[in-house]
């Protein structure tokens, strides 16, 4: 018994097999629905398509057939797959995506909504005012969630209301209601739902987006990520010269912050920084220390005798040594004055002690004439007191 094979028409076989061409030749398929479209507004946009794109209307079952058939040439069939509902045409073309897109949207008419159809998008009454009179079509209103008020005897909305969101079904008094406010929501022509190039299925909310939304993205775009390069200060052809004068301008807040004047020079700086008063607290200056009195009555006593050692020769006056700088500074210590006038026998007393103590001062490295003209200058001295001495005896007598 011979098995039994179901029939296959073979213009169904040729739509199947136009189709797997048709996806291997063309690198884009736009998937559109045409519910609701009018036979004369389909004739008007295949003509406008016509040397842009292959236009095929088939069911969907044989779409789906030859889509599984090439499951190994088509990546992401399955979601693919997922997009063919209803009554679907299907668009090939070698265009972009977008243009494409672009193309069919220019074909598109505006119609009043009927009751029983789709929102193709959310259906909004927005605020304002209305041409309706105050009666009945207030609580009309009311009955759809729309807020009223009545201003110069008419009814005004006070608030946009989404009245039918996007997929829902358009009641009789919606669409009654959306044709007395002139709202023609529902859009004649090809419904693109979405197209497919090389794996990539992109939806018509991409799609749709103008050229100049579209624009303006990519200069948002722009703009955030050079603000973000600045802020991060990231050194790049497109951000040095905007970090260069961020850092002029931070430099110049600090500058005033701190009041520095770069520009004066530092003379000035500083002839402006004394010209400022001083402070309550002034430190105490110290008084210079009055310098002691010289007492030079020594050397005018030692003046006073020299007459009496003039037997010194020249040649020992000039070997006398010199005095050390130690015993000149203390020649010129502060001495006490002196309350009572010494005599002559004082001084001269006064003049050999000091005699003395350079010659044990110069006993350290001693010469022989140095010694010798020391000792000559103590007999003189002595010599001299044994005089006044005997003056003063015969005084006495």
């Amino acid at each position: 018994m011979s098995q039994h094979k179901p029939h296959v028409n073979k213009r169904k076989k040729k739509e199947v097999e136009r189709l797997k061409k048709f996806f291997q030749e063309y690198p884009v398929v736009a998937i559109a629905d045409l519910h609701n479209l009018p036979a004369a507004n389909l004739q008007k946009i295949k003509k406008k398509l016509r040397g842009k794109a292959e236009f095929v209307i088939i069911k969907r079952r044989r779409a789906v057939i030859a889509i599984n058939e090439l499951k190994d040439k088509l990546t992401n069939a399955d979601e693919l797959l997922g997009k063919v509902k209803g009554m679907i045409a299907l668009l090939f073309s070698k265009e972009d995506p977008f243009q494409l897109y672009k193309t069919v949207q220019k074909n598109i008419a505006p119609a009043a909504a009927r009751a029983g159809q789709e929102s193709p998008e959310d259906i909004t009454i927005p605020a304002g005012p209305t041409a309706f009179t105050a009666g009945p079509m207030i609580g009309e209103l009311g009955q759809l969630g729309l807020k009223t008020e009545v201003k110069d005897g008419k009814i005004a909305i006070r608030e946009d209301k989404v009245i039918v969101k996007q997929g829902q079904i358009i009641t009789a008094k919606v669409a009654e209601l959306l044709t007395k406010f002139g709202i023609e929501p529902m859009k004649i022509g090809l419904n693109v739902v979405c197209t497919y190039q090389k794996g990539e299925i992109l939806g018509k909310e991409v799609l749709g987006v103008s050229e100049e939304e579209y624009i303006g993205f990519i200069q948002t775009a722009h703009q955030e990520a050079l603000n973000l390069a600045v802020f991060v200060a990231y050194p790049s052809k497109e951000t040095i010269d905007l970090l260069v004068q961020k850092a002029a301008r931070e430099g110049k807040s600090v500058a005033d912050t701190i009041k520095f004047d770069e520009v004066k020079p530092a003379e000035e700086r500083a002839e402006e920084k004394a010209e400022e008063p001083a402070p309550a607290v002034e430190a105490q200056k110290e008084e210079p220390k009055p310098e002691p009195p010289k007492q030079e009555h020594v050397k005018k006593e030692v003046h006073a005798q020299k007459p009496e050692v003039k037997h010194m020769t020249e040649e020992q006056q000039q070997e006398q040594p010199a005095p050390d700088p130690v015993q000149e500074e203390e020649h010129h210590t502060p001495q006490p004055a002196p309350q009572e006038k010494k005599s002559d026998e004082q001084v001269a007393q006064e003049v050999l002690k000091r005699l003395q103590e350079e010659k044990m001062q110069s006993q350290s490295h001693p010469t022989a004439k140095a010694n010798s003209a020391m000792e000559q200058q103590e007999k003189d001295l002595s010599k001299i007191i044994n005089k006044i001495k005997d003056q003063q005896s015969k005084g006495h007598k």
